[in-house]
């Protein structure tokens, strides 16, 4: 892996950092990420347990699926039902992120996608390793097979599970 090169400008004697190109991810990884979860989505079976609400649903989830997800325990808390304290997360947080909550131990566990944004997550490695999961998640759980859908042929879900 190539490291990051540092250079110094000749006027203002900033000194800049970059990653050289083989290390940054490209907007077609990027791309292709998302339109495997979308192909995901549209093809997410009907009998699974969970039923995503759209295609930024579904990527949250799969992220949390895969462990690329914030966590935070709150202990000594009881609910009748978890779904209560998701809702009381997204209103608290101020935002539509999808969040996942579990009880664990003596509370609560809470869980939030972390970002694919370029400045989250620039290393090529990191997203290659994150992507990588996640298909593995969506074949497992659709059938669609991400090598093929990136070679242009057509995907279905293999499944119904």
């Amino acid at each position: 892996m190539a490291e990051s090169v540092s250079i110094q400008c000749p006027r203002c004697r900033t000194k800049i950092t970059f990653d050289p190109p083989d290390k940054q991810r490209s907007p077609q990884e990027h791309r292709t990420f998302f339109g495997i979860v979308k192909v995901a989505f549209d093809n997410w079976p009907e009998r699974h347990p969970y039923k995503p609400e759209n295609v930024e649903a579904l990527r949250s989830w799969l992220l949390i699926q895969v462990g690329h997800c914030d966590e935070m325990h709150v202990p000594g808390i009881e609910a009748a039902d978890v779904r209560d304290w998701v809702s009381i997360a997204k209103f608290t947080s101020g935002t539509s992120a999808t969040f996942r909550a579990k009880k664990s131990g003596d509370g609560i566990t809470f869980l939030r996608a972390r970002s694919l944004a370029l400045k989250s997550l620039e290393d090529r490695e990191r997203f290659h390793d994150v992507a990588q999961r996640v298909y593995g998640e969506i074949q497992h759980v659709t059938g669609i097979d991400v090598d093929r859908y990136v070679r242009g042929e057509p995907q279905h879900a293999d499944r119904v599970a």
